[in-house]
């Protein structure tokens, strides 16, 4: 039996498979992680973002989450001492600043890093990124509707489109955490 056409045959179908599964690269480490964030297991969060953002350089939300995971490590860290706490705090900012690198308009992103840099004693630094918060947190409710479109096979009846809409309130004011979306 010669492995390479099977081998071929699979990556192949690996090829086709991924956009009818509909997923980004990266969304189901970046999940993982925020299972394991609202767990308390910080460190394995990390590594799952960390492979989030390996297969999807550009996933954002992986990244804001990584600085979120460093930002609780540097608070929550009893036994630390000042100088590992500001390490900490300093590489969440890193991780906020790649965040609103692909994303300017990430208003938790804007918000957190006004937090860190308030935490570090640099006032200055915070009201800039405070400001630019307030600003994107100013308008109300936001009501977005997001649609997927899924392309089936479906044996004895051919091709299926499916396009489901979901419409959702999000209020940038308010806290997200992970894996608490609400729908409405």
């Amino acid at each position: 039996m010669r492995l390479k056409p099977i081998l071929a045959a699979l990556v192949v179908l690996a090829v086709v498979a991924m956009p009818v599964c509909g997923q980004v690269p990266g969304d189901g480490w970046y999940l993982k992680g925020n299972s394991l964030y609202n767990e308390g297991k910080y460190y394995e969060a990390a590594e799952a973002y960390g492979r989030a953002i390996k297969s999807n350089p550009s996933h954002m939300l992986a990244t804001h989450m990584l600085g979120c995971v460093h930002h609780r490590m540097g608070l929550e860290g009893t036994d630390l001492a000042d100088f590992e706490r500001a390490a900490y705090l300093h590489a969440a900012l890193w991780y906020y600043e790649q965040a609103l690198a692909l994303d300017i308009t990430h208003a938790p992103s804007w918000g957190n890093t006004a937090l860190a840099f308030y935490q570090l004693g640099m006032y200055r630094e915070y009201q800039t990124y405070l400001v630019e918060y307030n600003r994107l947190t100013s308008s109300a409710e936001k009501t977005t509707t997001v649609t997927y479109r899924q392309d089936y096979h479906i044996p004895g009846l051919g091709n299926v489109v499916i396009e489901p809409t979901y419409e959702f309130t999000y209020n940038p004011s308010q806290s997200v955490t992970p894996g608490r979306v609400v729908y409405r």
